[in-house]
């Protein structure tokens, strides 16, 4: 990153001619609001998803222009991904989140950044690492496949997946937990997702189905990842507010908020916290609901 000049040469300048005009103040939704990734008013937008093209063009655009990336983006392929938060972490950038920031951009440059800034309307969405222990690996792809591991032995592809954990265990995890070393920081971040759904043990619960949720990291989840620098993080008092900024997700999809938990209880949607989690786990089952989710799995038992 390019530093100021001196004091002595900036007063010079501005002796010398009338000081450019700023450019004008947008309203946070103003800001990066177009798709693709550019530079605007001299702020690197990135407005896509964490494919190789996005990728080559940020790093390129970095190559001139200093200061943070504003992003907005759903998120895309680990490894382009991966690529832009070493950049990153190498030049101390900072991230500005303005809108979405979910999957690969959440796992992986929200922790990459120097900074972290969330403006009104920023969402930060994660949906963590594919797990690192076996059991949980294999749960994960049955269950999104609607097979039951209550009995391995009577699933051969079960046996198969099983057998292939070492080759994506070589492939990804290796990789991934490489990253986090290259950023200088540990993969906790992401790793405690799956620590959150084993906690409530969200698997097979009506109100709390883990099988489609995503962990969405307000400003106290963040405050305990003591290496995030977070200069400001906007946070609504009302999280009707956050319903309406994720309405575009499927009805199935649940949202748990660790660490910011906030009372009540909004159908629709299936905004949790972990306290809710915890109360549905001790109420009666509604048989219906676990139909339900049956249906939706092509058959096969909830986990």
């Amino acid at each position: 990153m390019r530093h100021a000049v001196g004091l002595l040469a900036a007063t010079l300048i501005v002796a010398q001619a009338p000081a450019a005009p700023s450019p004008p103040e947008r309203p946070p939704s103003a800001v990066c609001a177009r798709e693709g990734v550019y530079v605007e008013d001299g702020r690197l937008c990135f407005v896509a998803e964490t494919s190789e093209a996005a990728r080559d063009a940020l790093l390129g655009l970095m190559e001139t222009t200093p200061g943070d990336v504003h992003i907005r983006s759903v998120g895309g392929d680990v490894r382009p991904a991966w690529d832009i938060g070493r950049r990153l972490h190498a030049e101390r950038r900072g991230l500005v989140v303005l809108g979405p920031c979910y999957s690969s951009c959440a796992n992986y440059l929200v922790p990459a950044a120097a900074r972290l800034e969330v403006r009104a309307g920023g969402v930060i969405l994660l949906h963590g690492s594919p797990p690192r222990r076996v059991p949980q690996y294999v749960a994960s792809v049955a269950n999104g496949r609607g097979l039951s591991v209550r009995r391995i032995e009577d699933h051969a592809e079960i046996r198969q997946i099983f057998a292939n954990y070492p080759q994506f265990h070589r492939d990804f995890i290796v990789p991934e937990s490489q990253y986090f070393v290259d950023i200088g920081q540990t993969d906790e971040f992401v790793v405690r997702y799956w620590e959150i759904l084993r906690n409530l043990e969200l698997y097979g619960n009506d109100r709390c189905d883990g099988r489609n949720a995503f962990v969405i990291v307000g400003p106290r989840y963040i405050e305990e990842m003591a290496f995030i620098r977070a200069d400001n993080f906007w946070w609504p008092e009302d999280r009707r507010e956050l319903v309406d900024l994720l309405a575009d997700f499927s009805d199935d999809t649940n949202f748990v908020f660790d660490m910011d938990l906030m009372p009540g209880w909004i159908a629709g949607h299936g905004l949790v916290t972990q306290a809710e989690c915890l109360r549905a786990l001790d109420a009666p089952a509604d048989p219906r609901h676990g139909a339900e989710r049956r249906r939706r799995s092509g058959g096969g038992e909830a986990l």
